[in-house]
């Protein structure tokens, strides 16, 4: 297998790129017209009106994404979708990078290849949905988040804020990003217990923009409507007309679910140190240099990624011998690196 990064990371692009192209959708029925209706306006120098129930006119960067798409490539397949498709390719090479930098170098190019071949995104990603983009909005928004929590705090601050500005992009895309806030809002009170001045130093960089972001689009709908809470209201007030109880209860069981196996892993994270301690002291030190993993990124990419870099779970100046470079999860054992690839036996934890 190729040993530079880069190019492991087209291939694995050139392969998610030629999957998409195969199984190729485009223009469908369902909430296409309405996207391209929009989109059209827009194009023409206008906006839709901020109405109850007009649920789309408050997904603004959705649909200005939607027309740049069709001001480029025109209204073909390919001009509606466009936007999708590159957010599946985008969301490709970001589960490669931050696997490869929060997990483990080894598996970044299986990691980037089990998402590549993912069966509901290749298929989703060249169809008119508002769901694959939000998706590589939130992960984006969450792997620099992590990414930030392992840096030092001087570098930390540009990468926290740049997490906040791309989840406002989420949810000016669709406020169904919130389940993900309270994600990271769960991370920082796992971390809080073990490092409190730190997260409150460091995490404020984050919520601070975040809040600063999310008024500003209240300030927005304030100037246009009269309302700060003029969105939330047309949220509310289009799921209590419609009523779609079961696809909303399905959602939340969904993401709840997912995102216990970040706390779950996050808990069980002293014991587990523990453990490994443990067989380390009867092994002579190598144990942890063999252990790394690959999570299962292709339904919960984000849950999978949070749930090996667990708060309280590796320091960047921790020693490699006693922690590997692993995480928990659903995992298949590789070694760590190169030159940890001597003495030891192949174990998995987790």
């Amino acid at each position: 297998m190729a040993k530079d990064w880069r190019l492991q990371l087209a291939l694995v692009l050139a392969a998610a790129l030629l999957l998409r192209v195969k199984f190729f959708v485009g223009f469908g029925l369902g909430d296409d017209l309405g996207y391209i209706g929009y989109a059209d306006k827009i194009l023409a120098g206008s906006y839709p009106a901020l109405d109850l129930l007009n649920q789309y006119a408050y997904r603004p960067l959705l649909l200005y994404l939607f027309a740049a798409g069709i001001a480029i490539f025109g209204h073909t397949d390919l001009g509606v979708v466009a936007p999708v498709l590159l957010a599946s390719l985008v969301t490709t090479a970001l589960v490669f990078i931050f696997v490869r930098k929060l997990i483990d170098p080894a598996a970044a190019v299986w990691c980037g290849l089990l998402f590549a071949f993912e069966p509901f995104n290749v298929v989703n990603s060249t169809t008119m949905t508002n769901d694959v983009i939000l998706a590589c909005l939130v992960f984006a928004s969450i792997g620099a988040f992590v990414l930030a929590d392992r840096e030092t705090p001087s570098r930390s601050r540009g990468l926290f804020t740049l997490s906040a500005a791309l989840m406002l992009a989420a949810f000016l895309v669709k406020i169904a990003c919130a389940p993900a806030i309270g994600a990271i809002a769960l991370y920082s009170m796992v971390a809080l217990r073990q490092r409190p001045t730190d997260v409150v130093k460091r995490h404020s960089f984050f919520y601070v923009s975040l809040l600063l972001g999310l008024f500003a689009v209240c300030l927005g709908y304030y100037f246009k409507k009269g309302d700060l809470f003029w969105q939330i209201k047309a949220e509310t007030f289009y799921y209590e007309t419609y009523k779609p109880a079961l696809a909303v209860r399905i959602s939340v069981v969904s993401v709840l679910g997912s995102w216990l196996v970040v706390l779950a892993c996050a808990a069980s994270r002293d014991s587990r140190h523990e453990e490994r301690k443990r067989l380390v002291e009867t092994s002579g030190g190598n144990v942890g240099d063999r252990v790394s993993v690959l999570p299962v990124l292709s339904s919960v990419p984000v849950p999978a990624i949070l749930a090996a870099g667990a708060p309280g779970a590796i320091p960047r100046n921790a020693d490699p011998g006693l922690h590997g470079r692993g995480g928990m999860g659903p995992s298949l054992a590789f070694p760590a690196s190169p030159q940890h690839s001597r003495g030891g036996s192949r174990l998995r934890f987790g």
